[in-house]
């Protein structure tokens, strides 16, 4: 057989003279006697032999000139029908696309017949060199060519033979292994005595200089084709001397024509030179010699320059997934190579639909770049569509809302295109273009299109470029679906036009690389398994993000675009190194053996209320791997231990051994005693994979395998319990000691699901992939535990000075390392007085300074803070007097989590009945009823609770804020929530709007009651979880001269609707 793995193979079929080629074919214009193309003739008409007496034609179409070209293709194999088709200069002189067909015509079943294929195409791009000249040459401004010539040509002036042909070269095993060397010794052993025979020096199939040992007669027989007598006197080259022969290619491998090979390439500027680029110049050297320092600016460059060393982050399904289908190079690839390099971050899974994506993008690294290619899983999975008004991910409409949106408040700087899928079908289509439900393919795409002409996003539209069409999808794709090489070329070209299109920073802006970082800098990954790793390349808008991945032990792991392949087990370092500015980062990988003692740490629940959403929906393709320990004795109910509704793990009721299992379709019970295993009292590791059932990875049945008809659902897997009905209730919670949920699709790590404690050292369940924190529903809670002793080794605080004042928390984080120690954490203070901690928040208490220290086993560390007073008033100067009775409303709805603050002075002791400053139903500040020196407070509680009653603040300008756990006056928590005092917030949304000067209790905003006079300055009301400021009322004018209240977060101003009068005045 013809090896052929160097070359272009193409395959015509005599049938249906279709044509199909293994690659994509180019070549460079500067390519010479190195470009072959192989013909394999090939026939599916059964009935039908070809005969081996053909002649084969290679007709090109030459671009620009349209130049008719015929090319006669040589048999090289009768065997295997083979032909080769040289391709000469005359073929490849020309850049651009060469358009072809093959022409076969010969005698068969006794007729003459003649078939033309269809039609392809080969490709002559230009060598980086030949174009730099050819611009260079061009430039009438510039002759930088004509002085590197000269240079080249002074460098090597003088070049003889006698330059390459020293006397002391008298052997080939010096440094300079010369032709020379080899006649000089021969010569010497002639002239010394006698005959020489060529055993003496070697074998006679010793017959060229490629030879291991480079001997004597290896170079005599090379050089002398034919016999040629040395005398003892002939000192001279004659007879092997011939200038005809000016390279060692020709037949006659003659010395002379080696020297002339010698001489040509030392003066050959193409393999002489060598470049550099910075982000300014271009650099040419000989050796080291720098010939010229060119300006990029004058050099016209590439149309995808633009786009080299800009950060892409693909999200999408198997079609963007890292070589999950069999065709090695994707659109990303080919996108790459022709920006010369570009930063790729990989987010495509398979078999993951539009409302997956709307959780996994907020797990993404900012990019340059974001597309998102998906939806062909939302019409095979028949997805209601629903309308373009939906903002609930159940629908594809829906999702498409939620992610459009989405990306564009987290990445507001990216550059964010949709790709809506291609032609595809299935088996279970109901018609060509529609699904099981027999919707059509072209709706889903229309739906992408609606919300991107809505979310103002640029879209390609696959589907209509009929890249794969009905006719040519068995073609252009090898199963319906996932495209074959040649199809994601075809798409890569599209994806490059449309990138240039739109305003990305050239890499010649001067925005250097200042840092970089790894999303990890531990990875511990199992053997055969793959993780993904990202960088943060900063600033933000730097002109290069390109990055060049390392590994310092490719028998441990490799890496690729920030993909982490676990090889053999051991620990290694993998590097990403910038290509500006040579930043790097490291990331420490371990790659361990698949074992249950992996992981050490568990969770159990504290009681049946344990259930939590692990936000994760499996996919067809998902392997899982659970480790866990059951010690409960048998109930009578099913105990599920993770799982929804199609895809669970549990044990069987009234049973100890038999294990409840349903792996994508229907439920089976396995008896884990009938294989010589346990899973009651013992930690064990069960995995449900998609060719059956494993026990400590070692498989114990194919009964269970993966249903075929599984594909994927919008049903999130729930650990401790079950998803049944997809309606956010438990099914069946259960306890156990949970260790781990791992997910692997294609060797790929997408979730690994650890026993874990937070930041504030609360029990939870952790995804090392995703970074996310997972706890239990409806407010149950975990246990934490360690079947090893692990001592904290250190703790840090993020912190370690903080100055606040008495009305602003400030949020502190502890980490103990190893973050899963068994020993507490405790904090203490050194003043109780002056602040403490809660929630890993500090809170003041009062003014000076204090020592806070967190404890965690035998290691300690500490912060030093400071409290101080704040006005918070002190900012507001104007002020609205009120006369008669006034009420504004302010439109706003107070939530849960709102604190909010009013800065008022009241000097009004003619007191009678209940004034309310502002109110709700549920939120009020006011005079207290029938007390003349009280003020009263409802913090979002029922009224009928009484609220807190607290001393007069008469007669001064005063700040009073309804925070999170209580009233704060002038920027001191003064009343704590007690039982008594029930000033705390609520854990629902007030049922009416907020009113100033009275209290909006009824329906309707002119029926408030309790009216008060007092002067105001302002109401700001403050997200206690973000420090956001969401509303900031203040007194204010309007264009027309009209008292109003005015918030400037919003806008908007806001009237009195009940006909008193508001006075505006300044401090």
């Amino acid at each position: 057989m013809i090896n052929i793995d160097k070359d272009y193979l193409i395959t015509v079929d005599l049938k249906n003279t279709k044509v199909k080629s293994d690659k994509t074919i180019f070549f460079y214009n500067t390519d010479l006697n190195i470009c072959n193309i192989f013909i394999k003739l090939i026939c599916s008409d059964k009935d039908k032999t070809i005969p081996e007496d053909l002649i084969v034609e290679f007709a090109v179409l030459k671009p620009e000139t349209d130049e008719f070209k015929p090319l006669n293709a040589t048999l090289i194999s009768k065997e295997d029908l083979l032909y080769q088709v040289d391709l000469t200069t005359d073929y490849l002189d020309i850049i651009g696309t060469y358009e072809c067909e093959i022409r076969v015509s010969g005698t068969i079943d006794n007729e003459t017949k003649c078939f033309t294929s269809e039609s392809f195409d080969y490709v002559v791009r230009p060598n980086i060199t030949a174009k730099l000249n050819n611009q260079i040459k061009q430039d009438k401004n510039l002759p930088i060519l004509e002085k590197l010539i000269k240079e080249v040509n002074d460098i090597g002036l003088g070049i003889e033979m006698n330059q390459v042909q020293l006397k002391k070269d008298d052997n080939l095993v010096g440094d300079n292994k010369s032709i020379v060397g080899a006649i000089n010794q021969l010569r010497e052993d002639v002239n010394s005595g006698g005959k020489v025979e060529l055993k003496d020096y070697q074998k006679k199939t010793d017959d060229n200089l490629a030879t291991e040992e480079k001997t004597i007669v290896g170079a005599v027989n090379e050089i002398n084709s034919k016999t040629i007598t040395l005398e003892k006197d002939d000192t001279s080259f004659d007879g092997v001397n011939d200038t005809i022969h000016d390279n060692l290619t020709t037949t006659d491998k003659r010395i002379i024509g080696a020297i002339n090979e010698v001489n040509a390439q030392y003066k050959d500027i193409a393999n002489n030179f060598t470049t550099e680029q910075t982000n300014s110049s271009f650099i040419i050297k000989y050796g080291e010699k720098v010939i010229a320092t060119i300006p990029l600016s004058v050099i016209p460059s590439s149309k995808y320059a633009k786009l080299k060393g800009k950060s892409w982050s693909i999200l999408g399904d198997s079609l963007s997934a890292y070589n999950i289908t069999p065709v090695p190079l994707k659109y990303w690839k080919f996108v790459s190579d022709e920006a010369e390099g570009m930063e790729l971050h990989h987010y495509g899974i398979e078999g993951q639909r539009i409302y997956q994506f709307t959780e996994r993008y907020k797990n993404m690294n900012e990019s340059d770049i974001i597309t998102v290619l998906g939806g062909i899983n939302d019409y095979f999975a028949n997805t209601t569509l629903g309308t373009i008004t939906d903002d609930s991910v159940r629908t594809f409409y829906g999702a498409l809302n939620v992610l459009a949106r989405g990306l564009k408040t987290n990445f507001p700087n990216s550059l964010i295109i949709f790709i809506t899928p291609m032609k595809a079908k299935s088996v279970s289509d109901t018609d060509v273009g529609h699904n099981f439900k027999g919707v059509a393919l072209e709706s889903y795409i229309q739906a992408i299109k609606d919300v991107c002409t809505t979310e103002n996003l640029p879209c390609i539209d696959l589907y209509d470029l009929d890249i794969i069409t009905w006719d040519n999808i068995d073609t252009r794709t090898y199963d319906g679906l996932h495209w074959e090489q040649e199809t994601y070329e075809l798409v890569a070209q599209v994806l490059l036009d449309e990138f240039i299109k739109h305003n990305i920073p050239s890499i010649n802006d001067d925005v250097a690389v200042q840092s970089i970082s790894l999303t990890d800098s531990n990875v511990s990954i199992f053997e055969g398994n793959r993780k993904v790793v990202t960088t943060n390349v900063l600033p933000a808008t730097a002109g290069n993000k390109l990055i060049h991945w390392s590994t310092d032990n490719p028998n441990i792991a490799t890496v690729e675009d920030g993909m982490i392949t676990g090889v053999g087990l051991g620990n290694c370092i993998i590097t990403a190194k910038t290509d500006d500015g040579g930043q790097s980062a490291s990331c420490n990988v371990e790659v361990v053996q698949q074992t249950k003692d992996t992981y050490t740490a568990y969770v159990i629940p504290k009681d049946d209320g344990g259930c939590m959403d692990l936000g994760y929906a499996p996919s067809a393709g998902d392997n899982i791997d659970f480790v866990f320990s059951d010690s409960e004795a048998s109930k009578n109910a099913l105990k599920v231990y993770f799982g929804h509704r199609y895809f669970l793990f549990g044990r069987s009721k009234n049973t100890l051994e038999t294990m409840y299992i349903n792996n994508g379709a229907s439920a089976k019970e396995v008896d884990a005693h009938s294989y010589k295993m346990g899973v009651y009292d013992t930690k064990c590791s069960i995995g449900m994979y998609t060719d059956g059932l494993y026990y400590n990875n070692v498989k114990i049945t194919s009964t269970v395998i993966r249903d075929n008809n599984y594909s994927h659902d919008d049903y999130n897997m729930y650990l401790f319990g079950y998803n049944f009905y997809n309606d956010g209730k438990t099914i069946n919670p259960t306890k156990y000691k949970f260790y781990a949920l791992r997910v692997t699709n294609n060797n790929i790590l997408t979730h690994e699901f650890v026993a874990y404690k937070d930041e504030k050292g609360i029990p939870c369940v952790y995804d090392k992939v995703s970074h996310e924190y997972h706890y239990p529903k409806d407010g149950g809670s975990l246990q934490f535990g360690n079947d090893t002793n692990t001592p904290c080794t250190s703790i840090s605080l993020n912190k370690t000075e903080i100055t606040l004042d008495t009305s602003n928390p400030v949020e502190i984080k502890c980490t103990p390392i190893p973050i899963t120690t068994t020993d507490s954490i405790i904090w203490t203070t050194s003043k109780d007085s002056i602040a403490k901690v809660i929630d890993n928040k500090i809170i003041g208490t009062g003014l000076g300074n204090c020592i806070i220290t967190v404890t965690c086993g035998n290691q300690s560390t500490s912060c030093n803070v400071t409290v101080n007073a704040i006005s918070e008033y002190e900012e507001y100067k104007k002020y609205i007097d009120v006369t008669g009775k006034c009420v504004v409303d302010t439109g706003y709805t107070r939530m849960p989590t709102d604190d909010i603050q009013l800065i008022f002075k009241d000097t009004d002791d003619s007191y009678t009945n209940s004034e309310v400053y502002f109110g709700s139903i549920n939120t009020v500040i006011g005079r207290a009823n029938n007390q003349p020196t009280k003020f009263r407070a409802v913090n979002n509680l029922s009224a009928s609770n009484g609220g807190c009653i607290f001393d007069s603040i008469l007669n001064k300008k005063t700040s009073i804020k309804l925070g999170q756990n209580g009233i704060y006056i002038d920027g001191i928590l003064k009343y704590c929530y007690t039982t008594t005092n029930n000033v705390s917030v609520g854990t629902v949304a007030d049922a009416k709007t907020l009113t100033l000067f009275a209290q909006n209790y009824y329906d309707a905003v002119e029926n408030a009651i309790n009216h008060s006079n007092y002067r105001f300055y302002a109401l700001t009301v403050i997200d206690s979880i973000t420090g956001d400021i969401k509303h900031d009322f203040v007194p204010k004018e309007d264009s027309n001269g009209k008292v109003c209240i005015y918030d400037r977060m919003t806008g908007n101003y806001h009237y009195d609707v009940k006909g008193g009068t508001l006075t505006l005045g300044t401090d």
